[in-house]
C-alpha cells in the first residue's frame, strides 16, 4: 500500500499544535513506561521505571501498591520533562495495564489491606485444585452442557467446561477474603473495595472519586461473563464474593476522570483504560476477525480477534533476547535435548499449575548451543500449542500473524514460529505496541476523531513499512 506524497508532505511539514500531545501509561509485569506522542504519532518523551516484585513467601508474588503508585507518577512527570513540555500540553492520559493482579482496600480511607496480588502468585493452588474436582464445579459443568444442548448458546457451552486457574483473579481473590482477618472485618462492614491495577490507579487518580475497570481488565478476573458483558451471578455466588466490592464496568475509551491538577500541576484527562494484550492487539492494526498477535515478553500470549461476538473456547540466561539467535543457529539441531518451559506452570491449552521447568536429554555431548537452541524451540513450540488449539476451534481462517515484546527480537524464534505456524509472522521495528495502541484509544476517548483519523492513518502506513517479514519455509 503506497503513501501518496501529498499526505506524506501535508503531514511532515505540520507542527505539532499546543495541547495535542497524547500520553500513555504502560504498566508492566518488570517495568512502568510512560510514552508522550505528538500530532505525528512521534514519541517525543519518555520515562521508565522497574517494578519490584515481593516474594514473601513459597508461590506468593505481590507489589507494593504505594510504590506503584510512586512510581506511575514519577515516569508520567519524567515522560513530561523528557519531552520539553509542560502538563498543560497533555491533551489526554490513556493507561494500560498488565491484568490478573488485584487488590483490595479501605472504602472510608482508601488505604490497600495488603500489596498487589501479581498474576503470577499460586498461593491458591490448593482451593484451584479443590474447586475443579468439587461436585458443585461437575454439576455445574454437566447442567451447562445439557442447555447447549438445547439452546445451542456459546455461554452454556464455555461453561460445559468451566475450569479454574492460578491465573485467573477469582479464588486468588476468594483466598484473600477467607484468609486475611484485616478484609474478613471490614468485609463485615461492607467497608471493602476490590480492583486490578487499572481500577487503583483510576481511583487514585480521581482522588477517590471513580470506582471502575473497564471489559478487558475485568475479563481477566474470571468472574466476568464476557456474553453478558457483566459480572457474573453465578461465579460471585458460587465463590461467595460479594458483589459490593465490586467496580463499575466500563468501555475502555471514554470520560474516566479528571486528574487532579495537584498530581501534574494541570488537570488532565484519563480517556482510555485498557488491558496490556488489548491494547498491544489494536496498536498492531490487528482490527480483522481472525486477526492473530502474539506477545513475547515476561510472558507468551496469543491474541486473536474474535470480531464482535466473544468466543467459547474448549480446549533467563541472557539479558537481551536477541543474543541468543546465532548462538542456537550455530548447531543443525538441539542434540536430543529438551526443555521445559514451565517456569510457572504450563497455561493453556495443558493447564498445569504444578508443571516446572527442566532439561531432557542432557548428555556429554550437549553444548551451551544445544541448550539454549532447545529453550528457543520449547517457547516457540509453546506458541504452536496455543496456536493450533485456536485454529481447530475459530470458524474462520487466520491471516499472517504478528509479534511483539522484547523476545520478538530473536530471528531464530521467529523463523521457527513461521515454519510451525505456515504463515509469514511479521514484527515491527518498534514492538512498543501497547503503548501506541493505548495512546490510540486514549485520543478516540477524548474525541479527537477528525485528527486522529489522519494521525491513524499515517501510522498504520509507517508501522507497515517498518514491518520485517519472516517467510513460513524453512530456511
Amino acid at each position: 500500500m503506497g503513501r501518496p506524497e501529498s499526505f506524506r508532505e501535508n503531514v511532515e511539514t505540520s507542527s505539532p499544535q499546543t495541547g495535542r500531545y497524547i500520553a500513555s501509561l504502560d504498566l508492566g509485569t518488570t517495568t512502568i513506561r510512560c510514552f508522550i506522542y505528538n500530532e505525528r504519532v512521534e514519541v517525543c518523551g519518555k520515562a521508565e521505571e522497574k517494578v519490584t516484585l515481593l516474594y514473601p513467601s513459597s508461590g506468593q508474588v505481590e507489589i507494593d501498591p504505594d510504590e506503584l503508585w510512586g512510581k506511575s507518577l514519577q515516569v508520567i512527570h519524567g515522560a513530561i520533562t523528557d519531552a520539553s513540555i509542560k502538563s498543560k500540553d497533555i491533551h489526554c492520559l490513556g493507561i494500560t495495564t498488565q491484568r490478573a493482579t488485584f487488590l483490595t482496600w479501605n472504602r472510608q480511607t482508601g488505604e490497600p489491606f495488603h500489596n498487589f496480588i501479581t498474576w503470577k502468585d499460586i498461593r491458591a493452588d490448593n482451593l484451584v485444585k479443590d474447586w475443579n474436582e468439587s461436585w458443585t464445579l461437575k454439576g455445574l459443568r454437566w447442567s451447562c452442557s445439557l442447555l447447549y444442548g438445547v439452546l445451542r448458546e456459546k455461554r452454556y457451552l464455555a461453561a460445559s467446561v468451566l475450569r479454574f486457574f492460578n491465573i485467573q483473579v477469582n479464588l486468588r481473590l476468594k483466598w484473600i477474603l477467607e484468609n486475611n482477618e484485616t478484609v474478613k472485618e471490614h468485609l463485615s462492614k461492607t467497608n471493602v473495595m476490590f480492583g486490578t491495577i487499572d481500577t487503583w490507579l483510576i481511583y487514585k487518580l480521581s482522588g477517590g472519586k471513580v470506582h471502575a475497570t473497564d471489559y478487558s481488565n475485568a475479563s481477566g478476573t474470571a468472574i466476568y461473563d464476557p456474553f453478558i458483558q457483566n459480572w457474573s451471578n453465578i461465579l460471585t455466588t458460587m465463590l461467595n464474593i460479594p458483589k459490593h466490592i465490586l467496580p463499575d464496568l466500563r468501555n475502555s475509551i471514554g470520560e474516566w476522570c479528571i486528574c487532579s491538577q495537584e498530581l501534574f500541576g494541570s488537570p488532565i484527562p484519563v480517556t482510555a483504560v485498557v488491558s496490556d494484550q488489548g491494547a498491544s492487539l489494536f496498536g498492531m492494526c490487528r482490527f480483522r476477525k481472525g486477526d492473530v498477535k502474539i506477545t513475547l515478553g515476561t510472558g507468551s500470549f496469543l491474541n486473536v480477534n474474535t470480531g464482535n461476538e466473544a468466543h467459547a473456547s474448549i480446549n533467563g540466561l541472557y539479558d537481551n533476547p536477541a543474543e541468543t539467535s546465532d548462538l542456537a543457529s550455530s548447531v543443525q539441531s538441539s542434540n536430543n535435548v529438551y526443555f521445559i518451559p514451565a517456569f510457572k506452570g504450563l497455561q493453556a491449552p495443558v493447564n498445569d499449575a504444578r508443571a516446572v521447568s527442566g532439561f531432557l536429554g542432557l548428555s556429554e555431548e550437549t553444548t551451551r548451543a544445544h541448550m539454549v537452541r532447545a529453550m528457543l524451540e520449547s517457547l516457540a513450540f509453546r506458541v504452536y500449542q496455543m496456536y493450533r488449539t485456536l485454529h481447530e476451534e475459530a470458524d474462520y481462517e487466520f491471516s499472517s500473524v504478528r509479534v511483539d515484546g522484547g523476545v520478538s527480537q530473536n530471528d531464530f524464534m521467529m523463523q521457527m514460529i513461521a515454519t510451525l505456524t505456515g504463515k509469514t509472522v511479521e514484527r515491527p521495528i518498534d514492538t512498543e505496541a501497547s503503548a501506541l495502541g493505548c495512546a490510540f484509544l486514549a485520543g478516540i476517548g477524548a474525541g479527537i476523531a477528525s485528527q486522529l483519523c489522519i494521525l491513524s492513518y499515517y501510522s498504520i502506513l509507517k508501522l507497515l513499512s517498518g514491518f520485517l517479514t519472516v517467510s513460513a519455509e524453512l530456511q
